[in-house]
């Protein structure tokens, strides 16, 4: 997410030699492949720019989060998470199917090669989006907002 805010093609190169070394470079062909893929989608469908930490930070932003989290859910089929995240990283409804298509892929294309994230890495969306005040109401005796 870094090297598509910034241009740095460096931040390309260092994702490349990671997922060599750890897949050789069939698999991080196809991984890298399928990562820049969703990178740059998630970037021509949001409404505002993705944020990411320096790299020099030792954590992730909510972005960041949002994004690892996502990938997670994918591979793990959590729909509502999934669907969570990408609206809240891109703040739009007309590009999440589009997000999620290209972040299955990479999902995909990671759990293919064994990589597969923890439920842990799941955030609640909820969590770290601001939500507007809705009315609420009741299903089943549960409440919601609707």
């Amino acid at each position: 997410m870094r090297g598509c805010k910034s241009g740095d093609i460096a931040c390309w190169a260092r994702a490349w030699e990671l997922y060599c070394g750890r897949f050789g470079v069939p698999g991080a062909r196809r991984v890298v492949g399928k990562l820049s893929y969703w990178v740059n989608t998630l970037n021509r469908a949001t409404v505002r720019g993705l944020e990411v930490f320096p790299e020099s930070s030792v954590g992730f932003c909510r972005d960041e989060c949002l994004a690892v989290a996502m990938i997670a859910a994918c591979q793990h089929d959590i729909c509502p998470a999934m669907r969570a995240c990408a609206f809240a990283l891109i703040e739009s409804s007309s590009s999440v199917d589009r997000v999620i298509d290209t972040a299955q892929a990479f999902a995909e294309e990671l759990a293919g090669l064994q990589e597969v994230l923890s439920l842990g890495s799941i955030v609640t969306a909820p969590g770290l989006v601001a939500a507007e005040p809705r009315a609420s109401g009741t299903l089943r005796g549960r409440q919601y907002a609707s």
